[in-house]
């Protein structure tokens, strides 16, 4: 900013300077005879043209320097970042893709493995067959010790309520082995197995 300023006062001077001789060379280059006519003084002329051949141009070429090294360095700095990846760095990355895609693999192969070798031990020794689940509840009881009548309920539904005595069968699955204060004992077609069921509301 102080290099332009300069540059631009410096100008100036120069520009009034020479302003000021043409305008005087001007004021000489015709003399007046006596007898009224004018001549034209070629001294004066050619004294002007010498004196503004003494004042150089101005050079204002260094305003644009640090505007070219500036468009430069920019051009320097975008052709860093449009550079390609270094040979070894693309390497190692491809190197480690591949690593990571081979490890899913023997991971996936393991897996499969497992899952056939589970089927496989299954299909020798299958589990043993499980009991249907009990969808009745077990809500009170009526009656003498012995001989004591249970009361079920089918489902959640109080509408659909059974009376069973002990050996009695509840549908095709279940069988009552016992009724008691607080529980039933159920047994289930074709299994060892009990399950004993809790009184859930009220009894006597």
């Amino acid at each position: 900013m102080k290099k332009l300023f300069y540059c631009a006062f410096i100008f100036m001077l120069l520009s009034c300077a020479n302003d000021n001789i043409q305008s005087t060379g001007k004021s000489f280059d015709a003399e007046e005879t006596p007898s009224g006519k004018r001549i034209s003084s070629s001294k004066n002329v050619a004294s002007s043209k010498a004196v503004s051949k003494k004042f150089p141009s101005l050079n204002l070429d260094f305003l644009f320097e640090k505007k070219q090294k500036d468009e430069s360095t920019n051009q320097s700095q975008r052709n860093i970042v449009s550079m390609e990846e270094d040979p070894e760095v693309v390497a190692e990355r491809m190197r480690k893709e591949e690593e990571a895609r081979k490890q899913a693999e023997l991971a996936a192969k393991k897996a499969e493995e497992e899952r056939l070798k589970r089927e496989e031990e299954l299909k020798k020794n299958p589990p043993p067959p499980q009991p249907p689940p009990i969808n009745f509840e077990f809500i009170g009881y009526m009656g003498p010790t012995g001989k004591k009548l249970g009361i079920f309920r089918i489902g959640g539904n109080d509408e659909d309520l059974v009376l069973k005595r002990k050996g009695e069968k509840i549908g095709n699955d279940f069988i009552i082995v016992d009724i008691g204060y607080e529980s039933a004992e159920i047994g289930f077609e074709g299994f060892k197995e009990t399950k004993m069921i809790p009184l859930v509301s009220g009894g006597k």
